[in-house]
């Protein structure tokens, strides 16, 4: 034990010699850094222990004994001089070091010794605890208890409130229901004396109303637009567009097509009532075609436009259509014009027909199911003013179903314009 002891103090004694005989100032270390050292390897080193050293100081006492051998003659006085002082630092350190395992063994049993005092408190603490749960749990209950009656209390204030609040607001509103409903009492006779006095003004304009658009014209209008006439057999006015100026004027639009903005595409209702907008493309209806020409003879002006801005007409002295009753059945005769006539010699005394109302004379089927159109159809394919809105040239697939007129174009061209007037009829010495 003391050969390791002496071995020990040999290296530190080295150590410390070497230290202060280093003439670099990058080497050399302080005295304060090497009592750390030799402080901290004391405290690490187990004194009662009969082994050697740990291999870190053998390396070191190696390291230094070589630096020793350059320094041998200068140290040997002072070797002896700090072997004495560091025998006395060991035993200061070894004191020391068993004051503190001292004062940590009874630093321990005092930590003991408080723990053992603190369980009968903890104990005590604990049984308080157990003891006063109940008494929480049962102030809990009867705290929750009265907050339920205190919630049960607004909710029936809550309700008795509402109630009244509803009943006043009911009482103010059927208040005022009453009063509106007086209001709109008088109002309603009010309008009602105004729509007697309406009706009446209404007969008596009704009474003034021209029969046709040669009426108008002859009354001095002579501007082309829309008017109200009354023809003798129909039940109300119907509205009209009338051209005043077109070969002598009076003409009423009955088919307008132009730009293929309105589908043509119907059955008989919306053919008998006609469709589309008086200013833009329309039918004006059969049974209004059927006032206007039923009665007293009239005249048919029919006017087409190809894509190539050619314009050409068909003009019929006669022209008339009959009732619902009676199929709408056209006679038609006297033609005239530059178009042809792919109407009076196939279509006279046809009735109208429809894709669900065939009335035609194909005895192979029905042209308006076949062609997708309805029209006054003998013969198929010899006219078609309803059929399909297409540009120009069409396929052969098309045949027949688009808007044609065969003796201008064909049966394969679509026309670009089309439009179809009445008026009454003008003799010849008129």
């Amino acid at each position: 034990m003391k050969t390791v002891r002496k071995s020990f103090f040999i290296v530190c004694l080295f150590l410390n010699l070497f230290l202060f005989s280093c003439e670099d100032d990058q080497e050399k270390v302080s005295k304060t850094q090497f009592n750390k050292i030799t402080s901290i390897s004391l405290q690490q080193f187990d004194v009662g222990s009969t082994t050697q050293l740990p291999p870190d100081f053998l390396r070191i006492e190696q390291a230094l004994t070589k630096q020793i051998n350059r320094f041998q003659k200068n140290v040997k006085t002072r070797l002896e001089v700090l072997e004495t002082a560091n025998m006395k630092q060991l035993e200061e350190l070894k004191h020391r070091l068993e004051t503190l395992d001292s004062a940590k063994d009874i630093s321990l049993e005092q930590v003991i010794y408080s723990l053992k005092n603190l369980e009968p408190t903890i104990d005590l603490k604990l049984e308080q605890l157990t003891h006063s749960i109940p008494t929480f749990e049962s102030k809990n209950a009867a705290q929750i208890e009265q907050l339920t009656h205190r919630i049960d209390a607004v909710e029936s204030t809550n309700t008795s409130n509402t109630e009244l609040m509803l009943t006043d607001h009911l009482q103010v509103f059927e208040s005022a229901n009453d009063l509106k409903f007086k209001q709109l009492t008088d109002c309603m006779n009010y309008l009602e004396s105004k729509i007697d006095i309406s009706i009446d003004r209404t007969k008596q304009i009704a009474t003034n109303l021209s029969r046709n658009c040669g009426e108008v014209k002859e009354k001095g209008y002579d501007l082309s637009t829309v008017y109200l006439i009354k023809p003798d057999f129909a039940p109300k006015p119907i509205t009209v567009l009338c051209d005043l100026e077109k070969k002598g004027g009076g003409w009423a639009y009955i088919l307008s097509r132009f730009d293929g903005s309105q589908s043509f595409d119907f059955d008989m209702e919306e053919y008998k009532n006609g469709f589309g907008k008086i200013w833009s493309e329309f039918w004006l209806g059969l049974d209004n075609i059927h006032y206007l020409t039923g009665y007293e003879d009239n005249e048919l002006l029919i006017e087409l436009v190809d894509w190539d801005d050619n314009y050409k007409f068909a003009h019929y002295d006669s022209f008339r259509v009959g009732s619902e009753d009676e199929g709408y059945i056209m006679s038609i005769s006297g033609y005239t014009g530059t178009a042809g006539d792919s109407f009076s010699y196939v279509t006279n005394n046809t009735k109208f027909s429809t894709k669900k109302i065939d009335l035609d004379q194909w005895s192979l089927g029905s042209c308006a199911q076949h062609f997708g159109a309805s029209w006054w159809y003998n013969m198929c394919m010899t006219s078609l003013l309803t059929g399909k809105y297409l540009e120009s040239y069409v396929h052969t697939t098309e045949l027949g179903k688009i808007m044609h007129w065969s003796t201008f174009r064909g049966n394969q061209y679509s026309l670009k314009e089309a439009r179809m007037m009445v008026r009454p009829r003008i003799e010849p010495n008129d």
